[in-house]
């Protein structure tokens, strides 16, 4: 069993990317000012785009790993990988930081992992 994808943005060209790569798994996508209070997040994998104008990101990813619950992951993509902005991710709960521009490769790579449910106790990114 996997887990249903729930991706954030306000980038038309991210989510077709989204649609489109994971068109035969469940997907959501949502703008980045969504309300998480009616969201379901049972079984999921959230995919935060950091780079967005007119709202404090640092705050939406606070409320989406919260919403979210433990259980589940929650990913954030960014062109500033300068240290102080991924560490602030990490201080705010992200489960991992991955650099833009995403592509197939990238999210192969840095996604798919998280959405497998995996039955051994390995971290999936560190996972040979």
């Amino acid at each position: 069993m996997s887990k249903k994808l729930m991706l954030f943005t306000n980038d038309e060209t991210l989510t077709s990317l989204f649609a489109e790569f994971f068109n035969n798994h469940p997907f959501e996508a949502h703008l980045v000012t969504t309300s998480l209070d009616n969201l379901d997040f049972t079984n999921s994998v959230c995919v935060l785009d950091y780079d967005v104008d007119n709202v404090s990101p640092s705050a939406i990813l606070s409320s989406l790993v919260r919403k979210s619950g433990p259980e589940n992951k929650v990913l954030v993509v960014s062109t500033d990988c300068e240290r102080r902005n991924v560490s602030d991710i990490a201080k705010r709960g992200a489960d991992r930081f991955i650099v833009k521009p995403i592509n197939k490769t990238r999210i192969k790579k840095y996604i798919l992992p998280y959405l497998e449910i995996n039955t051994q106790t390995t971290d999936p990114v560190t996972a040979n």
